[in-house]
Parts: C-alpha cells; structure tokens; sequence
C-alpha cells in the first residue's frame, strides 16, 4: 500500500505566513487608528467653523438693522412708509405702524431689510435667513423670561457646544447672564419666545436659542 502525505510548511515557511497576517492586521488597525483620530480632530474644527460663521451672521444682520435705521429713520419692520419707499409689489401689508416698536412687527424687519437690499432675496419672504443647524435667524422685542429687553437678534436650533463657543466669543459664556443668552430649543413652532426659561448651562445634548441684545 501507497501512504500519500501532504506536504506541511517548514518552520521558516510558518514564520513567513504568520507573519504576514501579523503585519497586515497591524496595518489596518494602524488605517483604522487613523481614521478614528482623523474623525475625532475634525469634529471640533466643524463646530468652530460653524460658531464662527453664526458669529459672523449675527453682527452682519444687527448691522444691516441698524444701517436701515439709520438711513430711513425707523426701525425695519416698524417703517410706515416701506411700501412707499420700495417696490414691493405682491407684498400684502407692507408698511409697519410707525410706533418705535418691532412688537406685532418682527416679520415685516425681514421684508423690509430684503426690500432695501440689505438681505439677499424678495421681500415678499418674511422668513429670517437659514442658519448652519437647520434653523432661521430671527428678531424680537425681547427674548426669555428674566432675559433680555429692548430689540435682540436669535438663532435657534443651536447645538449646546456650538451655542457655548458662540456666547464665549460675543459675550462671558453663561446661557443667563450677559448681552447674550440662551434657552433650551424644544423644537415647537409654538414657542413664546419672551417667557421662555433661561437655560443654567450649555449641556452638548441638547439644542438652544441663543439670542443676542442690539447694541
């Protein structure tokens, strides 16, 4: 009888292919490392980015309001004579009553700023310019309960760290002190932004309104 044995790989030829596997498992832990750390660098990068950019937005649209004002002598949104001034055909009433107050008026600011070209698009859009989280930026006569008076300027659905950096950079970093403050962002179309409460602190789960008082 005709014993056929297989043929094994010697000691050298074992090390060989062991340690191969070795090494290519070493480089794509080394890839996947890499990746992870890529990953995790990049997300405090977007999120400066973006405070940034909101920081940047804020100051241009105060200072298109206040140039407004300036030049027409009211407050955009309480113009009287914007239908006058401007063309705005299509616009159903355009004209705000005049009163010193943007309260009962805060869509028509947008209309207004739009109509003068101090804001891109038609004033017939009466709805504040996209923010970077999937909201708008809007303006109202006051902002949360206990918060700010007078005329403000807000951006909602603000990620937590992001609303953080943003009130560092314009003002001391607390949601309830300050020119600039926030509260939690619950979603709601609803939302009666004058009596909201006051946030205590920026927590990275949660989303905010950060509004920020006119100078």
């Amino acid at each position: 009888m005709r014993v056929v044995c297989g043929v094994f790989p010697g000691r050298k030829q074992l090390k060989s292919i062991q340690g191969f596997s070795v090494l290519e498992m070493t480089l794509v832990l080394g890839v996947i490392g890499i990746l992870i750390a890529a990953a995790l660098g990049a997300k405090p990068m977007i999120m400066n980015a973006k405070a940034t950019r909101t920081v940047g937005d804020l100051q241009m649209y105060q200072a298109s309001f206040q140039m407004y004002t300036e030049n027409y002598g009211f407050m955009p949104g309480d113009d009287k004579y914007a239908g006058d001034r401007f063309d705005m055909a299509g616009v159903t009433g355009p004209n705000g009553n005049g009163d010193g107050s943007i309260e009962g008026d805060e869509d028509r600011v947008w209309q207004h700023m739009r109509a003068a070209g101090f804001v891109k698009g038609h004033p017939d859009n009466d709805t504040g310019p996209a923010n970077s989280f999937g909201g708008v930026f809007f303006f109202r006569e006051k902002a949360f309960a206990n918060g700010l008076k007078g005329i403000v300027l807000c951006v909602n659905k603000v990620p937590g760290d992001v609303a953080s950096i943003i009130d560092n950079k314009l003002d001391d970093g607390t949601p309830d002190t300050g020119s600039v403050m926030s509260a939690e962002d619950s979603g709601k179309d609803d939302i009666d932004y004058s009596t909201e409460p006051l946030a205590a602190a920026y927590s990275s789960s949660k989303a905010y309104i950060l509004c920020s008082k006119m100078n």
